[in-house]
C-alpha cells in the first residue's frame, strides 16, 4: 500500500527538494543558464530541460522520474540545486534584522545549523520559501527559490537598506554567477559516510562548494 501511494505521488513530488509550485516552472525564452555540474549531468545521461531559466537534469537516462522518486524517498539521492538564489547576510546587527522578515528564530539556532523558514508580507501572508543557516563565520547564509530571485533580493535590499537607515549594522552579498555549486541531498537513510565519496566524484565539475545541506 505504501509503495502504491508513493507512486500517486511521484509525479506531484518528483522536484520537492526545491519547494517550488508550479508557477515556477515558466519558460523565459532567453538562453538558459547552466550550473557548474552542466557537463557531468549530460554525460550521466541527463535529460536537461528549463527549471526557473536554468538548464537543470529532469530525469537520468531510461531510470525514469518515478523509479528516482522511489529511491529517493527509501533510500538517498543527490541534488545540483546550485541555481538557487544564495544570500550572504552579514554585520552584528545581522541575525536581529533579518528575524524581521521571516517566522523563525534564527538566534536560537546553534552554529552552522538552518532553518526553513518564509519571508513573510506587511499582512503576514507568505512571500516565498528559503532556507537560513546560522553559520560560525559571522554571516548569515540565505538559500531561497530562484524563480523568486529578482522579488526575493529586492524585498531583502530593501528592508536592510531601512535598518541600515536606523543605525543598523547590516549588508548583504548576493552569490550571484554560476562558479559556486551547492548540492543538497534527501535521505530516508543515514549518508553522512557519503560525503567525501560525493566531493571526489565531483571534484573534475565543480569549483569549491559554498556548502552540502540536507532537506
Amino acid at each position: 500500500m505504501e509503495q502504491q501511494r508513493l507512486l500517486r505521488m511521484a509525479a506531484l513530488t518528483g522536484r520537492q527538494l526545491f519547494l517550488l509550485s508550479s508557477r515556477y516552472y515558466a519558460t523565459t525564452g532567453g538562453p538558459l543558464a547552466k550550473t557548474c555540474l552542466y557537463d557531468f549531468h549530460v554525460s550521466h545521461g541527463g535529460k536537461m530541460v528549463e527549471f526557473a531559466g536554468h538548464a537543470m537534469p529532469v530525469q537520468y537516462g531510461a531510470v525514469g522520474i518515478t523509479k528516482s522518486h522511489l529511491h529517493t524517498r527509501e533510500k538517498c539521492s543527490l541534488f545540483d540545486v546550485s541555481h538557487m538564489l544564495q544570500t550572504k547576510i552579514h554585520g552584528k546587527d545581522r541575525i536581529k534584522c533579518f528575524e524581521q522578515l521571516i517566522v523563525s528564530d534564527v538566534q536560537s539556532l546553534g552554529d552552522n545549523s538552518g532553518a526553513l523558514t518564509v519571508f513573510t508580507n506587511e499582512k503576514g501572508g507568505i512571500r516565498d520559501d528559503l532556507i537560513v543557516t546560522k553559520t560560525g563565520y559571522g554571516y548569515l547564509y540565505v538559500v531561497s527559490n530562484a524563480g523568486c530571485s529578482a522579488k526575493d533580493l529586492a524585498h531583502m535590499k530593501a528592508h536592510l537598506e531601512r535598518c541600515r537607515s536606523q543605525g543598523h549594522d547590516v549588508s548583504m552579498e548576493p552569490l550571484e554567477g554560476l562558479r559556486r555549486t551547492r548540492l543538497g541531498w534527501r535521505e530516508a537513510v543515514s549518508s553522512i559516510v557519503y560525503i567525501s565519496l560525493i566531493a571526489a566524484s565531483y571534484q573534475s565539475y565543480i569549483s569549491p562548494i559554498e556548502s552540502i545541506a540536507a532537506f
